[in-house]
């Protein structure tokens, strides 16, 4: 059975309608937690090498050659968890945005 195009509701494809053209660029928002992500691991990873010893002597040893590493220890992995979590933001904002690309209300021609 054939319908005219007056009997199609509004919003489907038809030979009349078509999808929003895809853009293959990022939103700056993106862009921006991108950047900040790398920005925030360079950081972290420069406070890290920063706060290596450089010399230990030999009487230190035990738990307290353990705490000399700590604060390196913790800027490395903070700057690793702050960069994971801001590319997921970023990842989710992309994936969001093809949704709402894909829902989009067909366009008339």
């Amino acid at each position: 059975m054939h319908t005219s195009n007056e009997d199609r509701a509004t919003g489907y494809l038809s030979a009349q309608t078509a999808k929003p053209q895809q853009d293959t660029q990022n939103h700056w928002l993106e862009k921006l937690i991108q950047v900040l992500a790398a920005l925030f691991l360079a950081a972290c990873l420069i406070m890290a090498l920063a706060t290596l010893p450089h010399r230990m002597g030999y009487d230190m040893g035990g738990q307290y050659a353990i705490m000399v590493y700590l604060p390196s220890l913790m800027f490395a992995v903070g700057g690793l968890l702050q960069w994971a979590i801001l590319m997921a933001v970023a990842y989710i904002l992309q994936y969001l945005r093809k949704i709402e690309r894909n829902t989009a209300p067909a366009e008339a021609i």
